[in-house]
């Protein structure tokens, strides 16, 4: 099983150190920002508002992150699409995946970027 790593990151400069740290090693990385909610013993803090969720995906865009997804919201648009021409490359919807729309060689149908992901 693959080591997780889970980080709360607390104020924009914190968030921006983390995001460009993120883009020194590789902008293809995969990045998620994960909802908070208040359970078990964190019952003091607030819920992550969506705004914030909302704001750290596109700061994570402008730095130039190539996969940037919003998690534990329900109905949060969690597809891939090419960061090249934005093609809808994988359909999801909650935990599943409904379509895959890569050649064979895991490239762009539309404009033939290729596209870092294991399946």
């Amino acid at each position: 099983m693959d080591k997780k790593e889970y980080m709360f990151v607390d104020g924009v400069e914190k968030l921006t150190e983390l995001i460009k740290s993120i883009y020194d090693i590789n902008p293809e990385i995969t990045i998620n920002f994960t909802r908070f909610f208040p359970n078990y013993k964190l019952m003091n803090s607030p819920p992550t508002p969506m705004e914030t969720l909302e704001y750290a995906k596109k700061l994570a865009q402008n730095i130039g992150l190539k996969y940037i997804y919003i998690g534990n919201v329900p109905f949060a648009d969690n597809n891939t699409y090419c960061p090249e021409c934005n093609e809808l490359i994988i359909n999801r919807s909650s935990f599943n995946t409904n379509e895959i729309n890569l050649d064979e060689d895991n490239k762009c149908p539309k404009c033939g970027y290729e596209i870092n992901i294991k399946l």
